[in-house]
């Protein structure tokens, strides 16, 4: 069993939503759009986590067409998060995801989401979803120079939170899903906790979190209230 920590922060994609097939879709019709064969569905799903540019390079993108897979990429997710308007289009909200944050919010735990997304179209998710009341902060590829696994986006959660210079001396933890999370929280000093999606699962294991859970009912289970 776990105390309850100071400061639970959450990946987005992937751990709060299931958004593979949109995912999966903005670099699909990216490639089409590139004059490029678009690579199987199935295979571009299990890059999950990786860059655009990286996410780009295993897809055979040329370097001098990185820059516009990408610009296409962050188009379709903003463009995505902008047309929600009906309960057919929403991304589904992960099992166990709510039953967390509903028991984090009663115990005052203060929470925040760190994404490789843009804050501003994750916002807009999570605010249609009913998800947003429960996050102080939400941290966005638009809000660092270095991405994750770099522990920046970490660092600038707790420093708007208000908590950057207690790391060594609170529980903090970082809920994800693929290896960059882990690799973030360890380099910050933050306990990392790694709950997979079927494409993560291999490196996920690998990357040796401090704590690794199956699902995210499981973290429920797993604190001592």
């Amino acid at each position: 069993m776990y105390k309850l920590p100071k400061v639970v922060l959450f990946d987005f994609d992937g751990t709060l939503i299931e958004s593979g097939e949109i995912v999966v879709e903005a670099y699909h019709s990216g490639m089409i759009n590139l004059g490029y064969h678009p690579k199987d569905r199935t295979y571009i799903a299990t890059l999950a986590g990786l860059s655009t540019f990286n996410t780009g390079r295993a897809l055979g993108i040329k370097e001098e067409d990185l820059e516009k897979i990408d610009l296409h990429f962050w188009d379709y997710f903003a463009n995505y998060a902008n047309s929600i308007d009906t309960a057919t289009t929403l991304p589904k909200i992960l099992p166990g995801v709510e039953n967390i944050l509903n028991l984090l919010k009663i115990n005052k735990i203060t929470m925040g989401v760190v994404t490789s997304n843009e804050a501003k179209s994750a916002k807009i998710i999570l605010d249609k979803l009913n998800l947003l009341h429960y996050f102080d902060v939400v941290i966005g590829k638009e809000h660092c120079l270095n991405k994750k696994p770099d522990p920046e986006p970490l660092f600038q959660a707790l420093d708007q939170l208000k908590f950057n210079d207690e790391i060594s001396n609170i529980n903090i933890w970082y809920v994800g899903d693929t290896q960059y999370d882990v690799q973030a929280a360890k380099s910050a000093g933050i306990l990392s906790i790694g709950i997979p999606t079927p494409h993560t699962k291999q490196l996920l294991e690998m990357s040796n979190p401090e704590i690794y859970l199956d699902t995210m009912q499981m973290l429920i289970d797993l604190i001592e209230l």
